[in-house]
């Protein structure tokens, strides 16, 4: 059997704790004061607010289950199951809105020769510089994108290196 009063006592610290990083790192990137490892922070240790949430319900299940009972938990319950959807459809922005993600777009599927302009090198130096570091380009006419796949990388880590 759980014993929920010995899970509460370190999973509600541990909701606690979680929730104020995720929620400080999260306000700091909304209003984009995301530097040093604020992001970084904020994607990887939510999930100690995941985990502490989760066993926070574990530990206590009979209050978490009453909510369900209760008119106003339903209304606010429903209302963010309805946001958690709503957050899945294709109603935002799309990349199309951020110029730096309709440009990296660009990029990716453009001729390597030509983005090797854009960043001011030459094609034959680019393949060069980049042999070195491991990256295989076959011809100077494939897309970013193409030459990411055969090597297996992002496409982005090869403009970084690009760029």
């Amino acid at each position: 059997m759980i014993n929920n009063k010995k899970i509460r006592v370190w999973a509600t610290p541990l909701a606690i704790g979680a929730f104020a990083l995720s929620a400080t790192t999260g306000v700091m990137i909304f209003f984009h004061l995301d530097f040093g490892l604020v992001k970084v922070a904020h994607e990887w240790f939510s999930w100690f607010l995941v985990l502490g949430g989760l066993f926070h319900v574990i530990g206590s299940w009979q209050s978490f289950v009453r909510y369900f009972s209760n008119p106003t938990g339903k209304v606010i319950i429903t209302i963010f199951v309805l946001f958690l959807i709503a957050s899945f459809l294709p109603l935002g922005k799309s990349d199309r809105g951020e110029p730096s993600a309709r440009m990296s777009k660009i990029l990716l599927h453009a001729p390597f020769a030509s983005v090797a302009n854009v960043a001011e090198h030459r094609p034959e130096e680019l393949m060069n510089k980049l042999g070195s570091s491991g990256i295989h380009i076959e011809r100077k006419e494939e897309t970013i994108q193409e030459i990411a796949v055969r090597n297996n990388k992002r496409g982005v880590d090869i403009l970084n290196m690009i760029f």
